[in-house]
């Protein structure tokens, strides 16, 4: 395959619907993926809208997490875009072989920078997936693939075909139902990704997409696993099924994983995989050991109360069913009417003077150690834990407490019935002080200074991901801005810089395009295939910058253009091929050629018009001949007054290109030789101007007097027909 501009180097991926290969652009010698559609599907209009739409969309975005497009075209039947060359695996390569999660975070961050700025910039992507993520040599995030993307305003309709459009694992409710559509449903299927970087696996899986849908409509999200539960809450609010309760924007996901990172972060290093376990272990067993704790002590009072009152001697044997049924009566505090199986008993009045039966007391020993427990886990959780027993009691008992109340009163609150009987016990233990909550101050956000000095010095620079408009030292608070760099004939340079904590003072320097070469110098483009095009010398520049041949076009340089497009070959009149001057093409010969060099170039190349000729032909001297006002001998091929060894009074033939001396601009052969076809029909054959029936020639030939030779020499000729005595030599505009 052969772009013009571009040289193929190898195919980096297929697709259903276009292949990626990576080439060289060779106007600035850069590599690009080069993404072609399937021939296939050129034939449907609806898919060559997307393959542009793609194009439109990314050319309008400038994000480092953004794939940038470079240029987008057709080229015989194939819809092509050049992009970013992103040496990066895609972030599904990556899953297969395990994301950690500080690359998660990361991928997640700046997926979310990437989506706010292009929600904000009106455009939502539609199809987040691993496939669509790959990453750049530093090791950046880059979003890719904006071919089902969408203005998020505007009147775009989508074909039946596109009503419901994108991949079902990561397809957000709405988008399933194929409702309308903004961002947040992007910020849901980012959701998804970031739940299969941690677990290794989509959160919703089905034999078909219709399942997969479904679920996604009406599944409950999957919790992670217990190393991961302090993102549960943040996957949970991507992943809402109802837009308006998830994070808004891609800002409020970065804020979000910026604030979990700084938790993490004042809390230890290990509470990144730990905090979910720990946190819900120690508030389980706080809440076990309190309410264990508040049963045993309100049945023990309660029972050492009733040893006050005499009971006869009688031996009464009570079932485990009895005395559950006993302890539930105390325990409500003699509510209630007690069961008849217990009313029954015959119970003593105080003034019966009979000894009491002594109760058992084993039980206490049971108290004395449950409290001690007690006693050993609010320490503990004091010391290790002082910032999250609070939060730990408050989730257990669901109820709050005020920074003035301490847990002993949140226990008198729940059990009204045992308010005096412990107030009159000994204190088991009491949390006097509270860990103090301060309230977060807003930061202070430092301005720092931003200098962008230029070569050349009148360069013009754009802040292209901010409103304001550059000015030197532009005061501009820590953070990664886009910068762009232009000047006329330089080509633009783009770059990020990242404002920390410090005035910033960058030199860009730009490199020139070719117009700012200087006269004389030779240009020798590339073909598509490795080879060599014509040498072209830079002219003194007017109002254009221009190149114009070296030399003559060869028949060594023409017949691989003929055997590339299925020519035949020009005939040679047995004088020669290789070096010697192309004759016998027409003047459409000469301008298909033009168009195929630029094709496999990247460049502009044409004939020169007779203006352009002219002024090359006279080497910057206003005489006659290039060399002066006189005819002079051997200094050109002619058939009379030059002399030349290859053309006589009866015989004449081309020489060799080169054979005589360059003109002071160092072009050869502008005085006779082959004379040269120029650019612009002269007279059209038809009315529409669709087919050349005469075009100018200048410069002389073999077969003319030297006389014919001068610098402003030119005539008329049939376009339609090859000549021994015609050739060639293209200009190139720079």
């Amino acid at each position: 395959m052969a772009i013009p501009g571009y040289r193929i180097l190898r195919k980096i991926r297929q697709g259903g619907m276009s292949t990626v290969y990576l080439a060289i652009q060779q106007s600035v010698d850069r590599e690009v993926a080069i993404k072609v559609m399937s021939p296939s599907l050129s034939s449907d209009p609806s898919f060559g809208s997307r393959f542009y739409r793609e194009a439109k969309i990314v050319g309008q975005l400038s994000h480092h997490n953004i794939v940038s497009i470079y240029d987008v075209g057709n080229h015989k039947h194939y819809n092509y875009i050049a992009m970013d060359y992103l040496p990066g695996a895609p972030l599904q390569d990556r899953l297969d072989e395990g994301v950690s999660t500080e690359e998660a975070i990361k991928v997640v961050r700046e997926m979310a920078s990437a989506l706010h700025y292009a929600h904000e910039a009106g455009y939502i992507h539609r199809d987040i997936k691993p496939d669509n993520i790959l990453f750049r040599q530093d090791g950046s995030a880059v979003l890719c693939d904006f071919g089902i993307a969408k203005a998020l305003k505007g009147n775009v309709k989508m074909t039946n075909f596109g009503a419901v459009l994108g991949t079902p694992n990561y397809m957000s409710p709405e988008q399933a139902q194929g409702k309308e559509l903004d961002g947040r449903a992007d910020i849901y299927s980012l959701g998804v990704v970031f739940y299969e970087m941690l677990t290794g696996q989509v959160p919703f899986n089905g034999d078909d997409p219709v399942a997969v849908a479904v679920k996604h409509m009406t599944s409950p999200i999957p919790k992670l696993p217990s190393d991961k539960k302090a993102f549960q809450p943040i996957i949970e609010k991507m992943m809402d099924k109802k837009a308006n309760a998830r994070y808004q924007t891609g800002q409020e996901v970065m804020t979000a994983l910026d604030e979990l990172e700084q938790s993490i972060q004042s809390r230890g290093a290990d509470h990144l995989t730990q905090t979910g376990s720990t946190t819900m272990q120690v508030v389980g067993i706080a809440s076990a050991l309190v309410g264990t704790l508040i049963t045993t002590i309100s049945l023990s009072i309660k029972r050492l109360m009733l040893t006050n009152i005499k009971f006869s001697n009688t031996p009464v044997q009570l079932s485990r069913k009895q005395m559950e049924d006993l302890d539930t009566f105390i325990l409500d505090n003699g509510d209630g009417d007690l069961p008849e199986e217990l009313g029954d008993m015959p119970l003593i009045q105080d003034t019966i003077e009979q000894p009491a039966i002594r109760p058992r007391t084993h039980w206490i020993y049971w108290v004395v150690a449950v409290v001690s427990l007690g006693l050993i886990a609010f320490i503990y959780l004091d010391e290790q834990h002082p910032d999250t027993l609070r939060e730990a009691y408050i989730k257990a008992n669901h109820q709050q407490i005020t920074p003035s109340s301490s847990i002993e009163d949140t226990i008198e609150n729940t059990d009204d019935s045992l308010e005096k009987t412990i107030e009159a016990a000994p204190t088991a233990t009491t949390v006097t002080e509270e860990p103090e909550v301060l309230a977060a101050k807003p930061k202070e956000i430092i301005n720092y200074a931003l200098t962008i000095k230029t070569t050349p010095s009148d360069a013009t620079i754009r802040l292209l991901n901010i409103k304001p408009a550059y000015k030197a030292g532009i005061k501009l608070p820590p953070g990664a801005y886009h910068i762009q760099v232009s000047a006329e004939d330089y080509f633009p340079k783009k770059i990020w810089l990242r404002i920390n904590n410090k005035n910033i003072s960058r030199q860009v320097k730009l490199k020139p395009t070719r117009r700012l070469l200087t006269a004389g110098t030779v240009i020798n483009d590339k073909l598509s295939d490795g080879s060599e095009g014509p040498n072209m010398v830079v002219l003194p520049r007017l109002n254009q910058a221009i190149a114009i041949s070296q030399q003559e076009v060869t028949f060594q340089q023409y017949d691989l253009f003929a055997s590339q497009t299925q020519r035949s070959l020009p005939k040679d009149y047995d004088w020669g091929r290789d070096q010697r001057p192309v004759v016998g093409i027409n003047y459409n010969d000469a301008q298909a050629y033009a168009q195929w060099l630029s094709e496999q170039t990247g460049q502009h190349y044409r004939l020169p018009t007779k203006e352009e000729w002219q002024r090359a032909a006279a080497g910057g001297k206003d005489t006659t001949y290039w060399w002066g006002d006189k005819a002079q001998s051997k200094m050109a091929n002619c058939k009379r007054g030059c002399k030349s060894q290859y053309s006589k009074l009866f015989s004449t033939q081309t020489a060799p290109v080169a054979s005589y001396a360059a003109n002071p601009y160092g072009v050869y052969d502008t005085a006779g030789n082959v004379a040269e076809w120029l650019n612009g029909c002269v007279e059209w054959q038809d009315a529409e101007g669709s087919l050349c029936k005469s075009a100018l020639v200048a410069g002389g030939s073999h077969q003319d007097t030297i006389k014919l030779l001068v610098s402003t020499s030119t005539k008329t000729t049939a376009a339609g027909q090859g000549s021994k005595t015609v050739g060639l030599r293209l200009l190139l505009e720079l």
